[in-house]
């Protein structure tokens, strides 16, 4: 018999396949519902001494890899700041991308700008705080809040910047993908 009269055989047909899986899933709740129901919370299987063991290496490997991931963009300004330029590569990734003031940079246009600066005798320095550093796999991510200093014999500026990092994983360690800088007070 037809609900729908006054609707096209399409619009009939989407609307009866709508029911029809609106049915099943109420179908499969109500089952799911009943046989969680069923179980006693006494019936709870403990998790193994293996499941505990793995769990806590699992725990382990995180915590390391955060402060891998911690370590490997102090060493990042640490390089900036002594215009270690070959550190400064050996901590990025070949498809690093800088994002300073709005301008996007590749690893070479970044590491060049910072060539200037030790052209004009400036001294950098950087203090990190507020890192929260988040692990997915082979690929991390990192916000903080940084406050600057570049110094010259004629000019000192000092910068308060919200930062964020995507680091990936590779067979030297964690490598510097992406920066993206965002100034909050320049001075």
């Amino acid at each position: 018999q037809n609900c729908f009269p006054n609707w096209s055989r399409s619009a009939q047909m989407h609307a009866k396949c709508f029911h029809l899986c609106a049915l099943m899933a109420f179908s499969v709740f109500l089952v799911g519902a009943s046989s969680t129901q069923a179980q006693p919370a006494t019936q709870a299987q403990p998790a193994t001494q293996a499941q505990s063991r793995e769990h806590a290496q699992a725990e382990a490997r995180a915590t390391e890899d955060r402060r891998a991931v911690k370590d490997t963009i102090r060493s990042f300004f640490d390089a900036l700041s002594a215009f270690d330029f070959r550190k400064v590569r050996a901590l990025a990734a070949e498809d690093f991308t800088a994002i300073e003031d709005g301008t996007v940079l590749g690893l070479e246009k970044f590491v060049g700008a910072g060539q200037k600066l030790k052209k004009k005798g400036a001294n950098l320095t950087y203090n990190l705080s507020d890192v929260e550093a988040t692990v997915e796999g082979n690929v991390a991510w990192l916000v903080h809040k940084n406050s600057g200093v570049a110094e010259t014999e004629t000019r000192r500026q000092e910068i308060d910047w919200t930062e964020s990092f995507v680091l990936r994983k590779e067979a030297g360690g964690w490598k510097v993908a992406m920066l993206h800088s965002t100034v909050k007070r320049r001075q």
